[in-house]
């Protein structure tokens, strides 16, 4: 075989220096049947084709029924290709129910279509596309996931959490990989962070490859949308190259997050009374007595680790915890998501996830049957009484 040249001999030799993709592993390859997805799925088939990774690679399609014509059509190319590339394939359809209450409910692998009068928001659908794939990966026994983030996704979410006002936690970006699940078992890969879409399309392009155009990447409902589609070209006219400063910006607050992680891991050494699933408490001395950043990362950490869901957590509402910590304000007491709350008593800090409370009735009227039954032995008193 004639020695791989242009992106795909840049991608071989990038994974040879960053081991992201040990050799004979089972991937399973996330493909949406957009640019970036195909793009990726060609370029480890041919990177696989020497002897040397010798991976077993698995295709994983998510079909959202979100575009119900267009969302066929993805299915169809994705299959097409899997079939030309002899790779195998696993799809989930995904119901989409009416919003539950429960944030953390899941969402059901069936085929049905988002109804058009209540749109999906672009988190909920991406939680659960990665539910999906994790499914996949671990029903096909693979121990890595691949996706397709590029340097463009990069770009766009540094900027999208700094508006949000992210920290130094936020403003890494995405990471190349991490672990996923409760066990760990499952590994998350983004191979593709340091190329552009750009270069990505016109590598597909020149191998005459198809791919298709997801519509919903062109509607300005969705914040992501808007940051690519006008803020960024914007902010590109006051400075030339903004998504390479961008980067440079992830690339330092991953650095100034690891050396803010030994600090952490030190002050909660010192800090932890008592460490439970549902209860943590700490020694406010300790927290004072660290810089204020690493502080703010311990209580996230405590609370996270309780139960709060990170994704929701307020940099604001951590950063005035902390500062009230600091100054000696007490009592404290602050909630945080997935009931979780924070107080603040006797130099003591305790985050603890509270109980869930129950509504009688939800406003809803009692039955007939039920009020009947409710005043069924005080009429029966009340008729003895006369007699």
């Amino acid at each position: 075989m004639p020695a791989p040249t242009g992106l795909i001999q840049q991608l071989d030799q990038f994974l040879h220096k960053n081991p992201l993709l040990p050799r004979q592993s089972r991937i399973l390859v996330a493909c949406s049947g957009g640019a970036d997805s195909v793009a990726l799925l060609h370029l480890l088939a041919a990177i696989n084709r020497s002897d040397y990774w010798q991976w077993k690679l698995v295709i994983g399609h998510v079909n959202h029924n979100l575009r119900p014509t267009e969302s066929r059509l993805d299915e169809a190319l994705v299959r097409h290709t899997a079939g030309k590339l002899d790779i195998p394939l696993a799809i989930r359809r995904l119901r989409w129910r009416e919003k539950s209450r429960n944030p953390r409910r899941k969402v059901t692998v069936q085929n049905a279509a988002a109804p058009a009068d209540r749109p999906v928001s672009e988190n909920r659908a991406r939680i659960a596309r990665l539910a999906a794939l994790e499914s996949m990966a671990r029903q096909r026994r693979c121990s890595v996931l691949v996706m397709a983030h590029h340097a463009d996704d990069q770009a766009e979410t540094v900027l999208l959490r700094l508006l949000r006002g992210a920290g130094a936690g936020g403003l890494r970006g995405i990471r190349s990989s991490r672990r996923m699940g409760a066990d760990g078992s499952l590994r998350l890969v983004r191979p593709l962070l340091g190329w552009p879409r750009r270069a990505l399309r016109e590598w597909l392009s020149a191998q005459d490859i198809q791919w298709r155009e997801d519509s919903s990447n062109q509607s300005t409902r969705f914040l992501r949308n808007r940051i690519r589609i006008e803020l960024l070209p914007l902010l590109e006219q006051y400075q030339p190259g903004i998504r390479n400063v961008l980067h440079l910006l992830a690339a330092n607050q991953r650095q100034l997050h690891m050396m803010l992680g030994h600090t952490c891991r030190r002050v909660l050494q010192k800090a932890i009374i008592i460490r439970k699933d549902t209860e943590w408490r700490l020694h406010a001395d300790a927290l004072r007595r660290c810089p204020a950043a690493a502080a703010t990362l311990a209580l996230r950490q405590a609370i996270v680790a309780v139960g709060g869901r990170a994704g929701s957590i307020s940099g604001a509402s951590l950063m005035e915890a902390q500062q009230a910590i600091r100054n000696q304000v007490q009592p404290i007491r602050r909630q945080f998501s997935g009931r979780v709350e924070l107080e603040v008593r006797h130099g003591v800090i305790r985050i603890f996830r509270g109980q869930k409370t129950k509504l009688k009735n939800r406003g809803k009227p009692a039955s007939r049957r039920a009020l009947k039954a409710k005043r069924g032995p005080i009429n029966r008193r009340r008729a003895k009484g006369k007699r």
